[in-house]
């Protein structure tokens, strides 16, 4: 996904760390036992990534930025950084700060129909590109690797059913607010949305997070949550 953006960035001199989440790619994933995956330990592993494998301090990180289930781990990895020791910035973007109403089962019933079986990642396409590309949304046709909502799909179809399972279940269960994000030091905060998206309410649940986490931060003499809507 990021490599439709990722020419624009560089063309423009910053320096990018990009890495394949956990079973995804070529990461592998733990076993549940051993460490499952949650969105804390998703978070977790950039942190790992970023301090331990790239030895870069966190200050000198000018941006976070994630897109939906990387935002939440970008939400999480905020609310657990430490004081003084926190990127410049994060930019969220169409995520919610904890799962909402409903998508528990939601996403239960996402991997019953795939059910543990490779050949039925297409069941789970079928369902998803209707919300990620609905009908009166632009979708150029004219990409490097063809019809975006095939190439898309492609990458959904061949995602490890097991790593699709590990990923869908941290995002059936996770509440940052519990982490306490809302206390986090971070300077600067960008929350993101598509009008679309979600039928809209992926933007009403940010603005919301925007207004709340803006007042908090007031009281503490912090720059308040940006918030926009494309």
């Amino acid at each position: 996904m990021w490599s439709l953006v990722l020419p624009y960035f560089i063309s423009r001199d910053y320096n990018i760390v990009l890495f394949s989440q956990r079973g995804h790619g070529e990461s592998s994933l733990p076993t549940a036992t051993a460490d499952p995956t949650t969105i804390p330990s998703l978070a977790s592993d950039l942190q790992v990534i970023v301090s331990s494998h790239l030895n870069i301090p966190s200050n000198n990180i000018k941006a976070i930025v994630g897109v939906s289930q990387g935002d939440a781990t970008v939400l999480a990895y905020a609310a657990l950084s430490n004081i003084g020791s926190s990127p410049q910035s994060i930019i969220v973007c169409d995520t919610t700060p904890r799962t909402p109403q409903g998508n528990q089962a939601a996403w239960e019933e996402r991997i019953q129909l795939v059910n543990g079986d490779q050949l039925r990642m297409k069941r789970f396409v079928d369902i998803t590109i209707p919300r990620w590309f609905p009908p009166v949304s632009s979708i150029s046709s004219s990409l490097p690797h063809g019809n975006r909502t095939e190439w898309i799909s492609s990458l959904i179809t061949f995602t490890p059913v097991h790593s699709f399972e590990a990923g869908a279940r941290a995002l059936g269960s996770y509440n940052t607010f519990e982490l306490g994000v809302l206390n986090s030091s971070i300077p600067n905060i960008l929350l993101l949305a598509g009008s679309l998206d979600g039928g809209g309410k992926v933007g009403e649940t940010l603005k919301q997070l925007s207004h709340d986490w803006s007042e908090k931060r007031k009281s503490e003499g912090r720059r308040e949550v940006e918030y926009v809507l494309i």
